[in-house]
């Protein structure tokens, strides 16, 4: 049993593949094997990964073809694939490209823990250039992580790993917010930790103003899900409206409404989280 199985999707990502393999393939730490997976790729990627794994035997491919419709059907399927193949499974993307440490230092932190984390995530340094995603120099605590989660997710999702043993599952539905409604789903199940070390060049792409539309609405729609489970029968929609405060530059439908203490609020599920946690 490998240590970690690096879970790669592919879908049209010919112009980045190569170096993100190479990026792969480099880690220092060894203990490891790749599963790339093709989803709805017309381009040239499959003949790369299939080219790539020729070379190096800790590579393998699945070809999905147009079986699956979205990238969390394609991830589960990734993850039917594995089962419990490994230790820990880590969340990749086509277009970023690992630091040859970032499997070392996963590694390293998560034997700092007697009980391990079921999310663990580390930081980003955004595309050729040297600015830190997270300019945070703290770790901070499974609590703050999971606190972030209301308003937004804490993760960069192309450098977390998880538990392999708990058989997480994607969402389906969430298309565009998979990985945030990954995060609430197991929520309850282990401690989240990140590492403030930058783990991979991260590219960051703007998405087009319909996209952008659908990834706000199932991101709110994820939050709302964690502001039921922390206090259920609420029928405030708080997930828009914090959004709204918190995220001012981004686009979105929704308005606060006039008067609406919003610090009074995130106080309340503060409390609410806190006191859940506590008892779990």
């Amino acid at each position: 049993m490998k240590y970690f199985t690096v879970l790669l999707p592919v879908s049209n990502n010919a112009s980045t593949l190569f170096n993100c393999l190479q990026s792969i393939s480099s880690q220092s730490f060894t203990d490891y094997n790749v599963l790339v997976v093709i989803n709805n790729s017309h381009d040239s990627s499959l003949q790369i990964a299939i080219d790539y794994s020729n070379k190096f035997l800790q590579f393998n491919i699945i070809n999905l073809g147009t079986t699956v419709e979205n990238l969390p059907q394609a991830l589960n399927r990734g993850l039917d694939h594995i089962k419990l193949g490994c230790k820990y499974i880590v969340r990749h993307d086509a277009d970023d490209y690992m630091l040859p440490d970032r499997l070392l230092w996963t590694f390293q932190s998560l034997q700092q823990y007697s009980v391990k984390p079921l999310i663990h995530c580390g930081n980003a340094y955004i595309n050729n250039t040297s600015l830190l995603y997270f300019n945070k120099s703290h770790i901070p605590s499974s609590l703050t992580l999971k606190m972030s989660l209301l308003l937004q997710s804490p993760f960069i999702h192309p450098s977390i790993c998880f538990q392999a043993d708990k058989l997480l599952r994607y969402d389906e539905r969430f298309t565009y917010a998979q990985d945030l409604k990954l995060f609430i789903d197991y929520f309850e199940l282990g401690s989240f930790s990140f590492d403030s070390r930058p783990y991979i060049y991260y590219t960051n792409i703007l998405p087009s103003i319909k996209k952008r539309y659908y990834q706000l609405i199932l991101h709110d729609y994820a939050l709302y899900t964690l502001h039921r489970l922390i206090t259920p029968g609420t029928p405030l929609r708080i997930s828009h409206y914090l959004r709204v405060k918190y995220i001012t530059d981004e686009f979105t439908m929704y308005e606060p409404s006039p008067g609406l203490d919003l610090q009074s609020i995130y106080n309340f599920f503060y409390v609410k989280l806190e006191s859940r946690l506590k008892n779990l």
